[in-house]
């Protein structure tokens, strides 16, 4: 409806701009006691709205590294409860250790180490001097009477006799040799001449007179050679040809050794031998020009019983330049082996070969090692592990404070394994768990004071939430006392304001009873 389309008096138009105010003011009254806010969007009041919404994001991003504080107590408090059951193991660990101190010590034996020997297995001497290497069959022709531009083709590349000078060109057999050797050689090819005489032969394969073609064959005075046996050497049921197999001492070595001989050579002699075992020169099959020699008979070795074990010179360990020498490295080798604890007295070894109570002891110590490593590789929190050498990082609103972590393995706690069966030394293992304690001591300590500082800046979050929100809340939340004597008035105004507007009607009204 048009603002002139009817016209009200000065009274009624006051009267309804007034109720109509009232009305706009009731439902901003109801509004604000449904939402329970005064600001509900930047139009209600910019500054305070945007100021609300500051304060609010701020509480939001604390909440969420609060929450992360909280992920990272666990952490700790995982990696604390590992701490907690390590010391359990440890001191268990103690225990046995000390039971193992009053163990029986078991049997005492002796062995001497005088005129001990190696074994010395029997060898042969193969001389390969004289031997001779395979030659294949091969063609030896004579220019004869080969005229100018007439070619020789030699495996498909074409040489020309002239006396032009160009790269395939040729003269004299000498030449030939020359271009033949630069050309094909990597395809086996091998030209020697020897004065008007010219060989060409193949490294793999034998090489014949229809393998020269040309304009010039005709004319070349052509013969050709059968093919060279080389020189050969069988053993392990296998032959060997020299230049087809090997071709030098190296190659002869390789293949003796694949074969399980022991092999090494002094100029052209290979000395053969099978460790334990004598070779023979009746198990060698050669060739003429191979000489197999010098069968040297086996020295058997001295050996010793250990425990039940019998430890053999030169097999189980090395004899020394001296008897007392030879006795250190038995010792060694009694140690290796687990048969006992080791001890050298000039050429004398003592051996303590340890009792069952013992033995079992050193088994559970082994085991408690074991799953004390287990234990703390199972102290994690989602996929920290601060038992692990992990480093922690807990975000706060302002800074980081990152938790380190250390190796609580046995390894990481220089806890090493019981060798008490073997002459190791309890004491030296019970040194090591008491300082594996105070590792462990130590380190849960820095955990704890980490711990309270993460605990204090969740605490100090959640206050600085609380504090935050209500700063927001301040800015944008209504009185809903306020807001209800606010309904009342208004609801009482509005009343008013509809009886005005009806008594402004009545000065219209006596217009109409004049029509009366």
């Amino acid at each position: 409806m048009a603002l002139n389309d009817v016209s009200l008096t000065s009274g009624m138009r006051s009267n309804l701009l007034s109720l109509q105010n009232t009305v706009e003011l009731l439902n901003r009254t109801q509004n604000r006691l449904s939402t329970g806010k005064k600001v509900n969007s930047a139009i209600d009041n910019p500054v305070s709205f945007f100021a609300s919404q500051a304060l609010t994001n701020r509480a939001s991003k604390i909440d969420s590294l609060k929450d992360a504080m909280g992920q990272a107590i666990q952490t700790i408090t995982a990696a604390d409860k590992g701490i907690t059951a390590i010391n359990s193991m440890i001191e268990q660990a103690k225990g046995i250790a000390q039971s193992a101190q009053s163990a029986a010590a078991g049997t005492t034996e002796t062995e001497t180490t005088v005129g001990a020997v190696e074994f010395s297995a029997g060898t042969v001497a193969i001389d390969v001097t004289d031997m001779k290497a395979f030659s294949y069959a091969n063609v030896t022709l004579t220019l004869g009477a080969i005229a100018g531009d007439e070619t020789v083709i030699v495996g498909a590349t074409e040489f020309t006799f002239t006396d032009a000078g160009g790269a395939a060109d040729f003269t004299n057999v000498s030449e030939l040799a020359d271009l033949i050797n630069a050309a094909l050689s990597d395809q086996g090819y091998v030209a020697v001449a020897d004065g008007d005489e010219l060989t060409i032969s193949l490294t793999s394969g034998a090489f014949d007179s229809d393998d020269i073609t040309g304009t010039g064959k005709a004319n070349l005075a052509i013969t050709e050679n059968a093919e060279v046996a080389a020189d050969t050497i069988q053993f392990g049921g296998a032959t060997y040809t020299v230049g087809e197999d090997f071709s030098d001492t190296a190659g002869l070595i390789t293949l003796l050794e694949a074969d399980n001989y022991n092999a090494s050579a002094v100029g052209n002699v290979i000395t053969v031998s099978v460790t334990g075992t004598t070779v023979l020169t009746s198990e060698f099959t050669v060739s003429s020009n191979i000489d197999v020699a010098v069968e040297d008979a086996e020295v058997a070795a001295t050996l010793f019983t250990v425990n039940g074990t019998v430890l053999t010179t030169g097999v189980d360990f090395q004899a020394g330049a001296t008897d007392a020498e030879t006795a250190t490295n038995l010792a060694a080798a009694i140690t290796a082996a687990g048969l006992g604890a080791a001890a050298v007295d000039g050429t004398t070894v003592t051996v303590t070969v340890a009792s069952t109570e013992l033995t079992n002891l050193e088994t559970q110590y082994n085991e408690l090692r074991t799953q004390l490593t287990a234990l703390a590789g199972d102290s994690g929190y989602k996929g920290k592990n601060l038992l692990n050498a992990d480093t922690l990082s807990v975000q706060f609103e302002g800074n980081t404070l990152a938790v380190a972590g250390f190796d609580a393995s046995a390894t990481g706690l220089g806890i090493t394994a019981a060798t008490w069966s073997t002459g190791g030394s309890i004491t030296a293992d019970l040194t090591l768990l008491d300082t594996a304690l105070n590792t462990l001591s130590q380190e849960s300590s820095k955990m704890s004071g980490n711990l309270s500082i993460i605990t204090v800046r969740q605490e100090f979050s959640t206050n600085m939430i609380n504090t935050l929100t209500e700063g927001s809340d301040k800015l944008t939340l209504a009185d809903t006392n306020e807001e209800g004597a606010n309904m009342l008035m208004l609801q009482t105004r509005q009343s008013l304001s509809t009886t005005a507007l009806s008594l402004s009607a009545q000065a219209a009204q006596s217009v109409l009873r004049l029509f009366q």
